[in-house]
């Protein structure tokens, strides 16, 4: 009962809302350059480059909408971000490539199968990452730290 009570007070908040909305847009920016760069490249490196256009994307609307009133400095953010995001950054382009070369077909889908991959990859990592960036990211300032000039 202990996880339905932390799993509400963490999830079902107005933070986390906006948390995925600001994922969703962030997600439709890396989906839409992977749309792109597949013009010129093949699947999974478009996704590798589009993963950059949707992490830009993602850091800027996380520090103006979901997370304004962090007082860490911008280079802590910007590097925690960009740590965990290269952390999960394999987890989203294995998740691609298993659902486009192995679950997808094995459901008989045969349309759109890259740009279901990509955009149900993209899901993978949004609870976990959430805490990740409420807590470390963009967290509260430890107790006696020196806030930057």
């Amino acid at each position: 009962m202990k996880w339905v009570r932390w799993g509400v007070r963490e999830f079902a908040n107005h933070q986390f809302a906006l948390f995925l909305v600001v994922g969703t847009v962030a997600a439709v920016c890396n989906w839409a350059a992977r749309l792109w760069l597949s013009v010129w490249l093949a699947f999974m490196p478009a996704v590798c480059l589009a993963y950059g256009a949707g992490l830009v994307v993602a850091f800027f609307l996380n520090c103006w909408l979901v997370f304004p009133r962090s007082a860490r400095p911008w280079t802590h953010k910007a590097g925690y971000f960009m740590l965990w995001n290269l952390f999960t950054f394999p987890l989203v382009v294995a998740a691609s490539f298993v659902l486009r070369w192995h679950v997808l077909p094995f459901l008989g889908i045969t349309l759109g199968t890259e740009e279901i991959a990509h955009a149900l990859a993209l899901a993978v990592p949004t609870f976990v990452s959430f805490l990740v960036h409420k807590y470390f990211t963009f967290g509260r300032r430890l107790p006696g730290a020196v806030p930057a000039p």
